[in-house]
């Protein structure tokens, strides 16, 4: 595991594009290190109702997730520290054309959501879950799924929100309701930016 987390902080601060790769190849060899199938493993099971339950959990969560944001960049604000986009979304924003906005959606509304929930939740927590206390497993993998975004003014909401998810895999056994709240939570952020991108100054 030890060495996952180095590959995936390696990837993450050197190459990001290959962080899916790396994190979904992580998940699987841990996976079959515990012996079981990885949809067995991480609960991957197809329901009709997962995302019915899963919008409801998102609108739930939503608003606080967004006030912890906002007095998170206030904070830093307050402490004199620029307050910058993180590099993907500043693409995003800087995108002219179809062409550039489709692979950032594809990325924010299914790779990131998948991979992340396998290797954060599926695989990173139930390790430390192995070795300490659930709910200390459940924060320090959060922390790392906040850390790896590298961006100072989203870590704390980011890390209450993986901690939320990594809630949602403990209390459902399975990841495709929190794949589902992720999707849905990234789907919500790139609205958001589309219509400030449409509003004219």
């Amino acid at each position: 595991m030890a060495a996952a987390v180095v590959l995936l902080a390696s990837a993450s601060l050197m190459a990001p594009a290959l962080l899916p790769g790396a994190g979904l190849a992580a998940g699987l060899l841990l996976a079959s290190l515990a012996g079981s199938h990885p949809f067995v493993f991480w609960g991957l099971r197809r329901e009709l109702r997962d995302l019915g339950d899963s919008l409801r959990l998102l609108l739930t969560l939503l608003w606080p997730i967004l006030l912890l944001l906002l007095l998170s960049s206030g904070l830093y604000l307050a402490l004199g520290l620029p307050l910058k986009p993180q590099p993907a979304l500043l693409k995003f924003l800087e995108a002219r054309d179809l062409g550039e906005i489709l692979p950032f959606l594809a990325y924010a509304w299914v790779i990131a959501p998948i991979w992340e929930e396998i290797f954060f939740r599926g695989t990173l927590f139930p390790w430390l879950a192995g070795r300490m206390p659930v709910t200390q497993a459940q924060w320090l993998s959060a922390l790392a799924f906040g850390a790896v975004h590298l961006h100072g003014p989203t870590m704390i909401p980011l890390t209450v929100f993986g901690a939320l998810l990594a809630g949602i895999y403990r209390t459902t056994g399975s990841l495709v309701p929190a794949m589902l709240v992720h999707s849905l939570f990234n789907a919500n952020t790139c609205i958001l930016l589309l219509l400030a991108r449409s509003t004219p100054p």
